[in-house]
């Protein structure tokens, strides 16, 4: 099958450890409700949430203390010493975004606008069958609840044919490990203050170096921006999480064509903004497994039967917990 994916669109979150062929050539586990699958399976499509919204209170802001603490490790070892200021000082707590949209580059800055943008988080796991994921669905000392494993390439495949140009789909495994976090964020700054001693070598000119200084300091900002929603507090490591961030204008709405539009419901109490994501039938869903303690065979059964009522795919796996919980 031809890889249709768009490269300006779509972006893999890979720390050292996880290469981007390995990661889009997985299988992740969203868990969700009795009422969660079937909305999904119903309108084959997938719940992006408002990242202002989760359930960690420190998601998007998390950011903060590895930056920190990565400055503090490279600082005396940088180039340019006003770099850990100047990014630090626009890292900010604000759940909206501004970025530089260009739309007719031939305009130069007059073909360029800026435009809110937000963003909104699908969550997985990275495993099939986790206790700690199936405690989130327990009603009446039961356990209700599925989980979808759903191809990583098949779902970038499906959500690469989103028309509206200035969203962007980031994805990959959460980091939770300080560590990790530190040795990431250390190495983009020392990538990024390398490149910008590298550039200025030879520029005599001080526009110019403002210009290349303006330039080095906006890609590392930007690489902050992408992937700080993939960096986590280690309380949350049980949850093995994976996940799909979709950066997209905060007034969607009003992008004339776009097949994605923020939508709003109710979570605990709270009126949250959503969009739902639309995905192709074939391939994208490969299994589902059921929660322990529910009654398996007759889950499995209506299972089956809507599946093959509503034109999936034959070959989708139903699968039961293997976790032995009596009650």
């Amino acid at each position: 099958m031809e890889d249709t994916i768009l490269p300006s669109k779509i972006f893999c979150f890979h720390p050292s450890a996880e290469k981007e062929t390995k990661n889009r050539n997985r299988t992740v586990y969203h868990y969700t409700s009795p009422e969660g699958l079937l909305a999904i399976l119903s309108s084959s499509s997938i719940r992006f949430t408002d990242c202002q919204f989760l359930n960690d209170r420190s998601e998007y802001n998390h950011i903060h203390i590895p930056l920190e603490a990565a400055f503090e490790e490279v600082r005396s070892s940088l180039y340019h010493t006003g770099l850990s200021e100047l990014i630090q000082g626009f890292i900010n707590d604000k759940y909206d975004f501004q970025e530089l949209i260009v739309e007719n580059p031939s305009l130069g800055h007059d073909g360029t606008k800026l435009l809110t943008m937000r963003h909104f988080v699908f969550c997985a796991s990275t495993d099939p069958d986790l206790l700690n994921m199936w405690n989130y669905y327990v009603k009446g000392n039961k356990y209700q609840g599925y989980n979808l494993g759903i191809s990583v390439n098949d779902i970038i495949r499906s959500l690469s044919s989103m028309t509206e140009h200035n969203s962007k789909l980031f994805y990959g495994p959460v980091i939770y490990s300080n560590k990790e976090k530190i040795d990431t964020l250390k190495k983009a700054i020392q990538v990024t203050d390398e490149s910008l001693h590298l550039a200025l070598k030879n520029i005599s000119n001080s526009d110019n170096q403002e210009l290349v200084i303006q330039e080095k300091y906006e890609e590392l900002v930007s690489y902050l921006e992408n992937f700080r929603l993939f960096f986590k507090d280690a309380s949350f490591s049980s949850e093995k999480e994976y996940r799909f961030v979709l950066r997209m204008p905060e007034r969607q709405t009003e992008m004339p064509g776009s097949p994605i539009k923020i939508d709003y419901t109710v979570r605990q109490g709270v009126v949250t903004p959503h969009c739902d994501v639309p995905f192709r039938k074939n391939g994208v869903i490969k299994k589902i497994t059921v929660a322990p303690m529910v009654e398996n065979a007759l889950a499995t059964a209506g299972l089956q039967r809507y599946l093959q009522d509503n034109g999936y795919d034959n070959y989708i796996e139903i699968n039961e917990s293997k976790i032995p919980i009596r009650y």
